[in-house]
């Protein structure tokens, strides 16, 4: 079964950066401000922000599973 988007754990490109929940909290977390530079290959290589996405847990709503596959 393909994973949701926004569980991906990697961020390699914008559209990663866009969806993967880790991600986002974690440049919150770290002042970034938003805009463009959350898509920032700087940003989303950023060793400070790589080791607060470790941290992010979260549970996956599973009637939303079988709407976002």
């Amino acid at each position: 079964m393909p994973q949701p988007c926004f569980l991906h754990e990697e961020v390699e490109n914008v559209v990663d950066a866009q969806f993967n929940v880790a991600y986002v909290f974690s440049v919150v977390a770290n002042g970034v401000r938003i805009g463009p530079e959350w898509q920032d290959h700087a940003t989303m290589n950023d060793p400070k922000i790589r080791e607060f996405m470790k941290k992010v847990k979260f549970k996956l709503w599973i009637a939303h599973s079988r709407v976002c596959p």
